[in-house]
């Protein structure tokens, strides 16, 4: 995806270092005085708050969801001050986010997430919905495209050119531009609204040549 020249500095990235070195000290300074637990800033949990929560999780399976159904919502548990809370739970037994919980099946039991918010709404819900197990929440099936090309395609195949790319520097413009034919010919449509990897890859080659364009950012010269 990236020129090679620009490979040959940057080398391969140890992503474990990156994280790490990426923790805000506070979060450090609350993990080694004992504040948070560790399991609370733990590289799972701590990732996905910093990184797909915003990025994915509030982006694409919260904001973008309710735009495209005409819907708003409010995200209730973002409250800073309910998150500092909860990272001071202890996460061991006797545990108030995971228990064990018995199933329907005499004699069985399960790990359950979610403990202390299942005892919360208790009183107001249903004991199917307080006994179920957590699933994902997708986005609605995407409507069936006859248009060809779709207008995702005509937007990208009009803007990434490989006068723009190689304008930027630091892209291997031949991996684009086959990435951008491999799309043009045959799109994918996954399912519950995931978007085709190509597009991904491209919509983020758009962007920069957008970036580019607004703020005047000479090319990369190596």
């Amino acid at each position: 995806m990236f020129h090679p020249d620009v490979t040959k500095i940057t080398r391969s990235p140890e992503i474990a270092r990156c994280i790490a070195e990426g923790i805000n000290p506070r979060v450090r300074q609350n993990s080694i005085s004992g504040a948070w637990h560790s399991l609370n800033v733990s590289l799972h949990q701590y990732v996905t708050m910093k990184a797909a929560l915003g990025r994915f999780i509030l982006n694409q399976l919260g904001d973008r969801a309710d735009m495209v159904n005409s819907v708003e919502s409010r995200i209730a548990f973002l409250d800073h001050h309910l998150v500092e809370y909860v990272n001071t739970l202890p996460p061991y037994v006797p545990s108030v986010k995971i228990r064990p919980m018995a199933d329907e099946k005499p004699g069985t039991w399960s790990f359950n997430e979610k403990w202390i918010l299942r005892q919360a709404v208790k009183p107001f819900v249903t004991k199917e919905m307080y006994l179920r197990k957590k699933i994902a929440f997708n986005l609605p099936p995407r409507p069936a495209v006859t248009a060809s090309p779709i207008p995702l395609q005509l937007r990208l195949s009009k803007r990434i050119t490989q006068e723009n790319v190689e304008r930027l520097g630091f892209f291997d413009s031949l991996y684009i531009r086959d990435t951008l034919d491999d799309y043009m010919e045959s799109p994918g449509f996954p399912a519950h609204g995931v978007i085709d990897h190509r597009a991904r890859i491209l919509l983020g080659v758009l962007s920069f040549i957008v970036l580019r364009e607004r703020f005047n950012v000479p090319t990369l010269r190596l």
